[in-house]
């Protein structure tokens, strides 16, 4: 007896170790589940995150298409103001040789050629100097003799010939 005594106490013993065991493995999944979850609420909190950054990313994306298309158009209107700016410079050389054609016939200076000879050869009026040539006719300046003639009083400029400066009309200038 004193065998089967021993026997089911050995046995006892073993089903109480057994089932020490059987709670620590019990507790171990317990603490690996509670772990599972918090790690399944942590990457539901990333995936969150993600999808926000993935939003940022887009708007940041939309903001440098804006700046391209602002700064393309810069470009252009920059480009359409060079293009302006020259036409308008070469307008300003045509006018400067219509003012010293002007003045050649009214009895300009001799000065006032050589500018204008100058003028029209700069490239970026050549071009339209010869568009223009065609529409304003060029007029030589009269000689010494004919400007003599023109002006019977020998005096030069554009006050003493056909208009008198002493008309009441011109007394302001």
């Amino acid at each position: 007896m004193k065998n089967t005594s021993n026997l089911i106490e050995g046995t006892v013993q073993k089903i109480i170790s057994g089932n020490a065991l059987v709670s620590e493995t019990s507790e171990s999944f317990y603490v690996a589940s509670q772990a599972t979850s918090r790690i399944g609420s942590i990457i539901t909190e990333m995936a969150g995150a993600l999808n926000q950054q993935a939003n940022a990313v887009g708007q940041i994306n939309k903001a440098i298409h804006e700046i391209d298309t602002v700064t393309q158009s810069n470009a252009a209107a920059a480009e359409e103001s060079a293009s302006s700016s020259e036409e308008l410079n070469a307008q300003a050389k045509m006018m400067k040789s219509s003012v010293g054609h002007l003045l050649e016939m009214a009895g300009g200076a001799g000065e006032t050629r050589r500018t204008v000879r100058s003028v029209r050869q700069h490239p970026s009026v050549s071009g339209l100097a010869r568009r223009r040539r065609a529409a304003i006719p060029t007029r030589k300046a009269l000689p010494p003799v004919a400007k003599m003639a023109a002006n019977p009083q020998g005096q030069g400029g554009v006050g003493s010939g056909g208009i008198s400066a002493g008309d009441e009309e011109f007394a302001d200038f």
